[in-house]
């Protein structure tokens, strides 16, 4: 695969996940809205440095998207790919212990659809948009997965905004503009994939796991329609932010030199998420985790809901940041207009008007049509008494 080494933007999801990794989510969202609303005063005020042209508003916008720390890429011209998870991937084990779940969602905070060994297909539009397969292996091949959740990206493509809303107003004839150049725009809205690894726990209360048995285990996400691995990663090597090992009893804890099964965590593994790019190209776009996280730190143990009110906060903060920031611009312009109609208003009353200049020429004409100085005396007349 081509890597360019062109790094690219922090997403407003990936941004507020690494405080997830930190613990530091909460302060870090009360800090940026501060810093924000102060930034919208300076706006309004007309105090903000440098001016409130639209550049230096863009420039001086506190919200800042630093380089994306994660691997990504896009996953251009595919269609078919498969996240699948081997206990051993060059042998068949006896018991099961890890499976692939892909948890659909959108930007309304919405989860879409779930895919696990329980819930084995996802339909959209009557089309099977992702699916579950087990027992697949071939003996021929010499590395194999145990478990796959199919996606079909083409089903899952994001519906065109305005293509729907064009048709909604095609009768109206003001909007026939709008409608033509909607079908010349598409539009669309975001959806997120995200990629976890589940572990089995009922089998292994009386059994626990040996020392080594899983040490080969791996995820990876591949393209179907080639058989190429376009990533993939061994999950005894995923240790943060919750390391699993940690909460794990030592084996001379339990009766018989066995592990005591009492105190037991569940742990998600966070490979990584296809989003659909939609302020962007209109692509989907593989983004790189390898998280593991203990589910008892969010809201009834669910992972995925945590994850999909992320991206609806983070996505929703963004439109509603530009929003501001176009009001508060709006409301600028608008202060300087009123104050230039009130400049040309005290401009006109000390100027005369055109009928009152007309005026003062007349008078000024017979003024100077009389005589200056003092009236000449008549001629003596000796003949008048």
């Amino acid at each position: 695969m081509f890597d360019p080494k062109c790094k690219v933007k922090i997403t407003p999801f990936t941004k507020k996940y690494l405080r997830i990794l930190d613990g530091s989510l909460a302060t870090f969202e009360s800090e940026e809205k501060a810093k924000f609303d102060t930034f919208i005063e300076s706006i309004e005020n007309e105090t903000l440095e440098g001016g409130n042209d639209e550049y230096n508003v863009m420039k001086s916008n506190p919200i800042v998207f630093e380089l994306m720390p994660f691997y990504q890429f896009e996953l251009t011209t595919i269609s078919q790919i498969a996240f699948s998870v081997a206990d051993d991937p060059f042998f068949k084990s006896i018991r099961s212990r890890y499976f692939p779940e892909v948890i659909v969602m959108n930007m309304k905070g919405d989860i879409k659809g779930r895919v696990n060994p329980q819930n084995r297909k996802y339909l959209r539009k009557g089309k099977e948009a992702m699916f579950f397969e087990d027992d697949f292996r071939e003996p021929k091949l010499k590395i194999n997965d145990d478990k796959r959740v199919q996606i079909n990206l083409s089903a899952l493509h994001p519906k065109d905004k305005h293509a729907k809303s064009a048709a909604n107003v095609a009768s109206t004839s003001q909007l026939s503009q709008q409608s033509k150049k909607s079908k010349d725009e598409p539009s669309y809205s975001g959806k997120m994939l995200l990629l976890t690894v589940r572990v089995y726990t009922d089998a292994f209360k009386n059994a626990p796991v040996k020392s080594g048995e899983f040490d080969r285990a791996w995820y990876r996400l591949v393209n179907q329609d080639t058989s190429q691995t376009l990533d993939y990663k061994q999950i005894k090597d995923v240790k943060t932010p919750d390391n699993p090992t940690d909460g794990e009893p030592a084996p001379e804890d339990g009766a018989d030199g066995e592990a005591s099964s009492a105190v037991k965590k569940s742990f998600t593994y966070v490979a990584g998420r296809i989003y659909f790019d939609h302020r962007g190209n209109g692509r989907w776009v593989y983004e790189q985790f390898n998280h593991v996280f203990a589910t008892d730190k969010f809201e009834n143990g669910d992972l995925p809901q945590a994850m999909c009110g992320l991206y609806n906060r983070s996505e929703a903060e963004l439109d509603e940041q530009a929003e501001l920031i176009h009001e508060a611009r709006q409301k600028v312009i608008q202060n300087e207009e009123e104050r230039r109609q009130a400049a040309i208003a005290a401009a006109a009353k000390k100027k005369p008007g055109k009928g009152g200049k007309k005026e003062a020429n007349e008078d000024d004409k017979k003024e100077d049509e009389k005589p200056k100085g003092p009236p000449p005396k008549a001629p003596l007349d000796l003949t008048k008494p």
